[in-house]
């Protein structure tokens, strides 16, 4: 069975945001390893502050091509919150660079999210509208 891509494009960007917020999913379930870090940068030193919001601790290998961190994550972010039956991000304004950067759209392993559910469920609305069954091409 072919894997399903999901585009970006897909998503409203004003809801975005809310989707994100509401879901949850990668605060509880992110698996980061070997990323080549320099503490020198804005975005490395924004993986630290992700894992401490983790209660996590950090492994910094040297080997042949640099250094690299893996991530050990043993609880959800502690700035995730229960909300109206869900879960939100409670400094999802604010929250660290790392988190603004990933999207769940291209991690197989997280499963499912907000935003692939809604894209899934916009794709099956268009099927059903099609005559012929099929959702429109999108071209982008």
């Amino acid at each position: 069975m072919k894997r399903e891509s999901y585009r970006i494009e897909e998503i409203p960007e004003e809801i975005r945001g809310r989707l994100c917020a509401e879901c949850g999913k990668c605060c509880k379930v992110m698996i980061l390893d070997g990323i080549e870090i320099d503490r020198r940068t804005h975005m490395d030193r924004s993986y630290l502050e992700f894992v401490e919001l983790h209660g996590g601790s950090t492994e910094i290998l040297r080997d042949a091509d640099g250094v690299s961190l893996t991530m050990v994550l043993p609880t959800p972010c502690l700035k995730l919150v229960n909300k109206n039956g869900g879960h939100a991000c409670s400094i999802y304004k604010k929250r660290p660079l790392v988190c603004r950067e990933y999207s769940c759209l291209e991690d197989v392993e997280i499963g499912d999210t907000a935003w692939k559910r809604y894209i899934r469920d916009k794709r099956k609305r268009a099927r059903r509208r099609s005559p012929n069954g099929r959702p429109p091409v999108v071209r982008g």
